[in-house]
């Protein structure tokens, strides 16, 4: 068994404190997506009589709207709330992806950055 110091790299403290980084830079690059996404991305909305050209945000207002005050008769528009739910799933995949990218990011960096101190 070998014994850990303080400051080697593998002690409990440091390696905490890797963890906290490494969900700060996931969550910060999910959510810069997510909000970059919500805020930027056009989506076609249909009113029952014509497609609207609409921000992904005001898409799910709109939705969101429409599946509370439906009457819950079959029409032209009955069935959206399916469609909604799937334009959500890829929102939130493809922030995720995004958050694995700037995990993977964070830990080529700090890889280098250790690698680097090591060799001076």
């Amino acid at each position: 068994m070998t014994e850990e110091t303080p400051s080697s790299p593998t002690s409990g403290n440091e390696k905490s404190d890797l963890r906290l980084r490494f969900r700060w830079c996931f969550f910060t690059g999910f959510l810069l997506a997510f909000v970059a996404i919500l805020l930027f991305k056009q989506h076609l909305f249909f009113t029952g009589n014509a497609l609207v050209q609409c921000k992904l945000w005001q898409y799910y207002y709109l939705e969101g709207y429409r599946f509370f005050t439906s009457s819950g008769q079959l029409g032209p528009t009955s069935g959206s709330g399916t469609q909604a739910a799937i334009v959500f799933a890829s929102h939130v995949f493809i922030s995720l992806v995004a958050g694995l990218f700037t995990l993977g990011l964070s830990a080529a960096l700090i890889r280098f950055r250790t690698q680097r101190k090591k060799r001076d």
